[in-house]
């Protein structure tokens, strides 16, 4: 999930995007979704909006595709196929 600057926040499910993309890379992740952004608008310190564009510049800053990390829109829901590895 993308988090929002909070004050004297501190989470350990919440992540900043700078973080979030480190964390995907040290997993070798193939694919990430940010989501759950925008929801503590009353205590964030950034406009509602702002997340997603941080996530995008650091995605841009570090050379990462675009696919690799996707952000959901609020509401929105995704069916993820599996596939099993043999």
């Amino acid at each position: 999930m993308i988090v929002q600057s909070i004050p004297n926040s501190s989470s350990f499910s919440d992540l900043f995007p700078l973080d979030q993309v480190q964390i995907s890379l040290d997993l070798g992740a193939q694919w990430s979704v940010g989501c759950h952004w925008g929801t503590l608008r009353q205590k964030a310190l950034e406009h509602v909006a702002q997340p997603p564009k941080d996530l995008k510049a650091e995605l841009d800053r570090r050379g990462i595709n675009d696919g690799v990390f996707e952000v959901l829109q609020h509401g929105e829901t995704r069916v993820i196929q599996t596939t099993t590895v043999t």
